[in-house]
């Protein structure tokens, strides 16, 4: 039996992303011999009309991401012996860190699967010059109004992110946005009384979610459960960026120490 058995990993993507954003480092923990999972948001495939945005609030998001789990959960126990413990490491990306936060809080999980936190890039401050604030955020909503949102590069540095995410450009409801920032807000409060290992992975070279913030923030809180790890080279898709083998790394690390 692989050293990794009963070990499994559920990967959430971000904002207006998909599952293909997450592949690349689904892959590699695959190789390593962790059972992977991935789930998808609602409404927020690049390859979708904005429209279908208007139809969801965070949470629709939560609940269709709960409703995925449950069933990743069901597997997860008929696959293994009931008299066995399971190993759970849910895995969120930006937008999908947040939403991992509330699901674990939420979500009353099997007393045989012992879940844990990986945060990827979280989301729980955003910078103001690349999304319209929460103030805008909250006059388009009422206005019904849309925001012209140009996939040039998604925040990642290295090429290879072409492979994992379309370079489109789209009209997005200013609802979504206003939903995220409800989400990080919603977020923040409920980190701060979790208890389960986490580990947040971080770039110094993010521009849409400031590492000071996040290092910031994670040190007010004086969890000693709470792991920080720093890059050097990405940007803000550091599981697609020159990082990739460390992000790639720690995860595995991460979850292999997970009892």
């Amino acid at each position: 039996m692989s050293e990794n058995a009963n070990r499994n990993v559920i990967l959430i993507h971000g904002f207006l992303g998909s599952p293909q954003n997450m592949q690349l480092l689904g892959d590699k923990l695959q190789d390593s011999g962790l059972d992977v999972y991935y789930v998808k948001i609602p409404g927020q495939d690049p390859e979708l009309e904005s429209e279908l945005l208007f139809a969801y609030t965070y949470k629709d998001w939560l609940k269709s991401i709960k409703d995925q789990i449950e069933k990743i959960l069901c597997e997860i126990k008929t696959k293994n012996s009931s008299s066995t413990t399971s190993y759970l490491t849910i895995i969120g990306f930006s937008m999908g860190a947040l939403l991992s936060i509330i699901l674990y809080k939420q979500m009353n999980f099997r007393s045989n699967i012992k879940t844990n936190l990986i945060l990827l890039s979280p989301a729980f401050y955003i910078n103001k010059n690349f999304f319209p604030s929460p103030f805008r955020s909250f006059f388009g909503v009422v206005s019904k109004q849309k925001y012209k949102m140009k996939y040039t590069n998604p925040g990642c540095n290295h090429p290879r992110w072409k492979n994992y995410y379309k370079p489109i450009t789209r009209d997005i409801p200013y609802r979504a946005f206003f939903e995220l920032y409800k989400l990080s807000k919603i977020s923040r409060y409920i980190f701060k009384k979790l208890s389960c290992r986490i580990l947040i992975v971080h770039s110094k070279k993010d521009v849409l979610v400031p590492y000071e913030k996040i290092v910031k923030f994670s040190n007010s809180v004086k969890k000693n459960n709470c792991e920080i790890v720093l890059l050097e080279k990405s940007n803000h898709f550091i599981q697609l960026d020159f990082d990739y083998d460390k992000v790639c790394d720690e995860c595995i690390k991460f979850v292999e120490k997970t009892e």
